[in-house]
């Protein structure tokens, strides 16, 4: 029934209703449709910003309910966009006003437009599958990029031993640990190379030794009524 306006109209509402400080945060996001290299001419997003126990919070209720998939709204509640760490927001959210930024040394523009630009949904699956915001920031902050992540609600699955760097190093050993309740098969996929994981439970182990090219970790899981293997983590290895 509406766009990030109002939303976050909504959600000040409902915040305010509660007896909490809200405030509604207008900025210039990263997101559907955005590509490397583009400016902003204006601001084109909404969010807020919550004080609880004295210290403000950020939250995108927008990001947080769903997708677009070509012209149609797809509901899918995302956890992260409620309180993420705002190191790790400002990553695809830039406030107009400096205060909303949440940190000690704030960001301009020109560096804003500079970080290296991450899809909004490869935040939100590694947070899915278990990795925590500091993980994931620390990553980013020291310029090892992220691999491309995919979660997959109902199944439970949680990778407790992954890289978290977008690239690999050929013939250097890589290994993984998921805990993955119900699932009987994993594997690596190296260039269509299949290495299989190997089941203890619900915890399915494994490690290789990559070769340049594509490296996926992958599950087989039923989704969107198929049972195939789904990609979990994709790793691009030099």
């Amino acid at each position: 029934m509406s766009v990030c306006q109002g939303y976050a109209a909504l959600f000040s509402e409902l915040g305010s209703g509660l007896g909490l400080d809200v405030v509604l945060v207008s900025g210039y996001s990263k997101g559907y449709g955005y590509r490397t290299g583009r400016t902003f001419s204006r601001t084109n997003h909404a969010w807020n910003a919550i004080r609880v126990d004295n210290a403000w919070h950020l939250f995108d209720a927008t990001w947080g309910s769903g997708y677009v998939d070509g012209h149609r709204f797809v509901r899918d509640y995302g956890e992260f966009w409620f309180d993420p760490h705002p190191e790790l927001f400002l990553r695809t959210h830039l406030p107009a006003e400096v205060d909303w930024q949440l940190i000690s040394d704030p960001i301009d523009m020109k560096e804003y437009l500079a970080q290296p630009f991450i899809a909004s949904y490869v935040y939100e699956h590694l947070y899915d599958l278990g990795f925590d915001d500091q993980e994931v920031l620390d990553a980013v902050a020291n310029g090892a990029g992220l691999p491309f992540a995919y979660s997959f609600s109902g199944h439970g699955i949680r990778v407790l031993q992954a890289p978290l760097q977008e690239l690999l190093p050929a013939g250097e050993e890589v290994s993984v640990v998921l805990h993955a309740p119900g699932v009987s098969e994993g594997a690596f996929i190296n260039n269509r190379e299949f290495s299989y994981l190997t089941l203890d439970g619900d915890t399915l182990i494994g490690t290789i030794l990559p070769v340049r090219g594509q490296l996926k970790v992958t599950l087989k899981i039923n989704h969107n009524r198929r049972t195939s293997f789904w990609t979990l983590l994709e790793y691009e290895v030099q």
